[in-house]
């Protein structure tokens, strides 16, 4: 009992899945293409068949999931397999037009089943989230538009749109009147039941329609004639399959509709991915898209060389059998074996089934496109997005399906260009004053640092620069440098850079000749190897104006070095005793504090703490510089802190008591005064009021860096 129910809604689907190929095939091999109806139909349910075994049998799929033969190529290609259908029996025989009728398809098939193969071997199944949606939907929604379009033509027949209107044909008038009245009672069942409501009102077109038909005195022979019912193979009934039709295929009109079969391959394959993911949406289990593809594109390449349309996965109608409680594997294999025997029973179906019963379920299958792609979605969509999906509709409509993948690529590329061009490339627009380097200066030199750091500027660049983009930062560039503020220099840091084009390159040398006016320094740092090889293969570096620096950090300590020797802090002027001087305030009382501290020389190279150690000694650098280093990603140690003198060392793990976090060594031969704990135990007995002052020293110490860290930090959010 627990199958009976996904077997009934599978037999559902496959019989909806059937109709809807069979009146797919009605359209395809239509007037001289008559005689191959059976055969062209034959091998969409074939493809519809191996295309749900390729998900379900060979489990690409965690649940059930419905694939077919799909309506969206096939739109595409109607304007030449119908153009092909009118020169069919004078400029090219009935059967070379077939036979290229086939290759068209097949070809088709072929490069959308290699496409998805490509996209499955490098694993880019998610290259149609890239495209914007809006282009998307006018991809689809003009195949649904060319869809509706194609019925209509096929229902016309010889008739001019021009004489309809005057009403010289009323055969193509009842026609055309049929398949929309028909196409209109099947949405409305389908909005009032989905699955069920279009299987009842097309069982029941097709049961009314020979009593109907019987109730107004007319033969099925008459019916044929005005084109309610397909015509039969034989005398008048178009043109039948021959053993040696792959000899007659005209390759050069193959060739001429290369441009078509291509936009509709891209079609499928964009088809196929939306769908695949829609699959795995509606039945809320997890997809192998790879494998999918990669089995499907399998389908798709071999029943291509057959002559198949292409097919893939239908998310619509996985949807309609999980809302009808067939989800997993039951429903799609039950869908499967009805497939399968509609192929075997298809020459009575295709006989049995009024033109308006399959023209009506064709339209409507259109309908539900574009209602999907460009109705709703107008909903979701601004003023500019809408206007893409609905003019890349009108260019096909007018100019064709070739003239509408090109304006979508175009389209594409410009609200690319219009929408990254919006995101904020600028990440931080920061001065020295707030961004420093990893060097801990003494006070006298970090107060000049405060004072003049205003002047050298430094702006963080984030994304992909391009001409879209990289005018906004040398339009602020330009700006600070010809401000009323004197700066003195430029750090535009590259670190988040993904890459440059050439226009961004050439906007960048606008910036040379503003440097060179005012006489700013320009530097360019952190840019990623790739970045850097553009940015020197275009010779940006070349005139020397641009400094390039690897290390951001490397460029800030270079800018601060500059100012500092501008402002003559450089020297000796840092050392112990300057440091303590404005803190204790007291020269004899600095001397005392010297006179508890050990002075000690260290040699370039050599360790004055090592990490993992529990010391608790408190250093202060006299002259020299000392370098603090971590163990890197690779083991490797590098530098993260480099203290001048001046700086204080050591004197959170003292006071935390907690074990030495890094290794600090002497980069030059360096002296530091070197206070033990006990040492200042024993000072804390004999001259309380002195270690106190220390511990006044080492909290305005903390204080600073505290500060500092707070600033850094605040810059760099």
């Amino acid at each position: 009992m627990r199958y009976l129910q996904p077997l009934a809604v599978g037999g559902l689907m496959g019989l909806t899945l059937s109709l809807r190929i069979i009146a797919l095939g009605a359209l395809v091999f239509s007037g001289a293409f008559a005689g191959a109806t059976e055969f062209g139909t034959g091998l969409m349910l074939a493809m519809t068949v191996a295309a749900t075994a390729a998900i379900v049998v060979l489990r690409s799929a965690a649940g059930g999931a419905f694939a077919t033969a799909q309506d969206s190529p096939i739109a595409v290609l109607m304007p030449v397999v119908l153009g092909l259908g009118a020169v069919a029996g004078t400029a090219l025989s009935a059967e070379a037009a077939l036979a290229t009728v086939l290759a068209v398809l097949g070809l088709t098939s072929v490069l959308t089943g290699a496409g998805m193969l490509l996209v499955s071997a490098f694993d880019r199944g998610r290259v149609a989230r890239l495209i914007p949606y809006s282009v998307l939907a006018g991809y689809l929604g003009s195949a649904g538009v060319l869809l509706i379009l194609s019925v209509l033509v096929v229902q016309l027949g010889e008739t001019a749109p021009a004489a309809l209107l005057r009403g010289e044909d009323p055969g193509a008038l009842v026609r055309i009147g049929l398949t929309l009245g028909f196409a209109v009672l099947l949405h409305l069942a389908h909005l009032a039941r989905p699955g069920i409501g279009l299987i009842v009102v097309l069982i029941a077109g097709i049961a009314a329609f020979f009593p109907v038909l019987s109730l107004f005195g007319m033969e099925t022979a008459d019916a044929r004639a005005l084109g309610l019912l397909p015509q039969a193979a034989g005398p008048g009934g178009g043109v039948a399959l021959s053993p040696d039709m792959l000899g007659q295929i005209d390759f050069g009109r193959v060739l001429d509709a290369l441009p078509v079969i291509l936009s509709a391959a891209v079609v499928a394959l964009l088809g196929g991915l939306l769908n695949i993911s829609g699959v795995e949406m509606a039945t809320r289990a997890e997809l192998d898209t790879r494998r999918a593809l990669w089995n499907t594109g399998l389908v798709n390449v071999v029943l291509g060389f057959c002559g198949a349309s292409p097919g893939y996965p239908s998310a619509s109608n996985t949807s309609i059998a999980v809302e009808l409680g067939g989800a997993g594997r039951v429903a799609p294999a039950a869908a499967v074996a009805v497939v399968a025997a509609a192929f075997f029973l298809l020459t009575r179906l295709v006989d049995l089934i009024p033109s308006f019963v399959t023209g009506g379920l064709l339209v409507q299958m259109g309908w539900l496109v574009v209602e999907r792609w460009i109705l709703r979605a107008q909903a979701g969509l601004g003023p500019g997005d809408r206007l893409v999906a609905v003019g890349i509709v009108a260019v096909s409509l007018v100019f064709g399906i070739v003239e509408a993948v090109a304006a979508g690529l175009v389209a594409a590329s410009v609200i690319f260009a219009i929408t990254y061009a919006q995101l904020p490339i600028l990440k931080r627009v920061t001065t020295l004053r707030e961004t420093r380097s990893a060097v801990d200066r003494g006070p006298r030199q970090t107060e000049v640092l405060d004072r003049a750091g205003a002047r050298v500027e430094v702006l963080s660049v984030q994304g992909f620069l391009f001409f879209g983009s990289v005018e906004r930062l040398v339009s602020l560039a330009r700006t600070r440098l010809r401000g009323p503020q004197a700066v003195t220099a430029m750090l535009v840091d590259f670190g988040a850079v993904s890459g440059v084009d050439a226009s961004a390159v050439e906007a960048l040398r606008k910036l040379e000749i503003t440097a060179q006016e005012t006489g700013a320094r320009l530097t360019i740092s952190g840019a990623a190897p790739d970045v850097h090889r553009a940015l020197t293969a275009a010779g940006l570096f070349a005139s020397g104006v641009f400094r390039d620096v690897p290390v951001l950090d490397t460029a800030l300590q270079a800018e601060e070095d500059a100012l500092i020797v501008a402002a003559g802090a450089e020297g000796a002027g840092e050392q112990a005793r300057n440091v303590l001087l404005p803190i204790v305030g007291d020269p004899a009382q600095v001397d005392r504090l010297l006179g508890l501290m050990e002075r000690r020389q260290v040699k370039r190279g050599e360790h004055l703490i090592r990490a993992g150690e529990t010391g608790r000694d408190i250093y202060l650098i006299d002259t020299g510089r000392m370098a603090v280093m971590v163990p890197g990603g690779d083991g490797r140690p590098f530098r993260v802190r480099a203290m001048q003198a001046g700086a204080i060392v050591g004197e959170i793990a003292a006071y935390a008591g907690l074990p030495r976090t890094a290794d600090v060594i002497a980069e030059t031969d360096s002296v530091v005064y070197a206070l033990s704990a006990e040492a200042l135990e024993a000072a804390g007995e004999a001259d309380p009021a002195l270690v106190a002052l220390w511990h006044k020293v080492m909290a305005a110490a903390l204080a600073d860096k505290l500060n500092r860290t707070t600033q850094a930090l605040r810059a760099r959010a």
